[in-house]
């Protein structure tokens, strides 16, 4: 969030920020890492993100480190829901961990850390089983090659 504001400069005035976890730990620790940024406003919900249900659409919606412990059933159910709460003109933005992730094996024999990891085609596939047009979609990876991000016009 700090970063996008940086970024954004004076364009993120009146900036509003729905932030949502389950762990409230999570929600505190992001509350004392974006302290008081002047102009922009923040709705915090503890909550599971398959139950909530927001009164609007948003700009962007975004989730990162929550679609590696969902099954594709999941996966799907909460996507369609997410593209829901995407404003016309805005993105809808997923990351999961991708199948060449070079830490796979260290995360899963040294830290018990066993995630569901997902291709470009399985990220694909998702958004199209969420009733998503390929044509709206497009993949990205950040530079280390570790996540997939499928990033969705609406």
């Amino acid at each position: 969030i700090i970063d996008a504001v940086d970024q954004a400069g004076a364009l993120s005035e009146g900036t509003l920020f729905h932030c949502v976890d389950i762990e409230e730990q999570a929600i505190a620790y992001a509350q004392a890492g974006v302290g008081n940024l002047a102009g922009i406003s923040f709705q915090w919900d503890n909550a599971n993100a398959l139950r909530i249900r927001p009164r609007q659409q948003y700009d962007l919606v975004w989730s990162a480190g929550l679609f590696d412990y969902l099954n594709d059933r999941l996966a799907t159910l909460l996507l369609k829901r997410m593209w829901k709460w995407t404003r016309a003109g805005g993105t809808c933005a997923i990351g999961n961990f991708h199948t060449s992730n070079p830490s796979r094996n260290y995360m899963e024999w040294c830290g018990d850390w066993c995630l569901i990891h997902r291709s470009d085609d399985d990220m694909r596939r998702l958004c199209a089983e969420a009733g998503i047009p390929n044509e709206q979609v497009t993949i990205a990876h950040e530079p280390l090659g570790v996540c997939v991000f499928a990033v969705i016009s609406k």
